[in-house]
């Protein structure tokens, strides 16, 4: 059965997941809402409950972050699902369910009422599986693993560089670990992170605060960088990929620890350095295997840059999200 897909986000992946899918403010236009409509904000949990309200249209629901699968979900418990597969994807829970409060605990209670039949839920890291299936009380084969694409839509070696590392990112970054890995060290890091995250940071000679930059400063330094260092927090959900695929789309050497996030994509010594979580010593030492051997540095860049041309870009995603869902659509009406 050929998908006939409805989601709330506008900007899709590429061919031939996009050819099948409608957006939701041209759903609503498309079956007579008012032409006022879609010109609203129409994010979060409003989305879900428009989704619901034309989910008898398509055969297929994708619900893009956590606030319209709730909503989605959540109407569908109470009022009866439609005969739409529903796929969830791109939303983040807790990254640990240790510190579980009252509040957090009603909330999970809801969240688990509200997706208990969803079709299934995209991630972007293998291991994240057993956390979800725990956390939401779901059976592991409702989860679907997917690689994140790269977001450069044309990926090349940038050879030139300004002699830097470049740390970034906002989210479970162990910047703690960095600044121990880089302090006394003979090179220059540029680290741009979020103006929260920077009032914590220590002032060090070698090193240059960058926050709150915009894409296209981002981007100028990312060209500029001898390699990226992606100083990643143990965590049991996923995080760093748009990061480090970046990176390797510019070519670049990439350092990066080995956490959930990166173990689909990255291989020690092939196409990046791992190091474990919260050494430090180790971190310094793959900085200065990075910064010693040149060699090195352009066997990783151009490994890295294959992987992106290869598997991790927006056409593949694209190809396997088509793959996943035909797969589902084949799965429902076969039963």
């Amino acid at each position: 059965m050929r998908p006939i897909i409805m989601q709330n986000q506008e900007h899709f992946s590429a061919q031939p997941y996009c050819d099948l899918v409608t957006p939701l403010p041209i759903a609503l236009q498309k079956y007579g809402y008012p032409t006022w409509l879609p010109k609203l904000p129409l994010d979060g949990y409003l989305c879900g409950i428009f989704l619901f309200l034309l989910a008898t249209r398509f055969n297929v629901i994708v619900t893009v972050s956590l606030p319209p699968s709730f909503m989605y979900g959540l109407l569908c418990r109470l009022f009866g699902k439609p005969r739409a597969v529903h796929l969830c994807k791109e939303f983040y829970l807790e990254a640990s369910a240790k510190k579980m409060t009252f509040k957090k605990y009603v909330r999970l209670v809801f969240l688990r009422f509200a997706l208990k039949q969803v079709d299934a839920i995209v991630l972007n890291a293998s291991n994240e599986a057993s956390y979800f299936s725990d956390i939401l009380a779901l059976p592991k084969d409702r989860f679907r693993f997917i690689h994140w694409p790269s977001n450069i839509d044309e990926p090349a070696i940038y050879e030139e560089d300004d002699g830097y590392f470049l740390a970034v990112g906002r989210s479970l970054r162990d910047w703690h670990t960095f600044f121990k890995a880089v302090e006394n060290t003979p090179y220059k890091y540029v680290v741009v992170a979020g103006s929260l995250d920077s009032k914590t940071f220590p002032m060090m000679r070698n090193v240059t605060i960058r926050t709150d930059v915009k894409r296209e400063e981002y981007l100028s330094l990312l060209s500029g960088a001898m390699a990226v260092v992606l100083p990643l927090k143990q965590t049991i959900r996923s995080t760093g990929q748009a990061s480090f695929l970046e990176a390797m789309s510019y070519g670049k050497a990439v350092i990066a620890a080995d956490v959930i996030g990166v173990q689909d994509y990255l291989i020690n010594e092939k196409n990046a350095l791992l190091y474990t979580p919260e050494n430090y010593i180790g971190l310094r030492e793959k900085i200065m295997q990075i910064a010693n051997d040149p060699a090195l540095r352009r066997k990783l860049a151009q490994a890295g840059l294959n992987d992106i041309k290869n598997k991790f870009n927006k056409r593949r995603y694209a190809e396997a999200m088509v793959d996943t869902i035909t797969d589902l659509l084949r799965r429902r009406y076969k039963n």
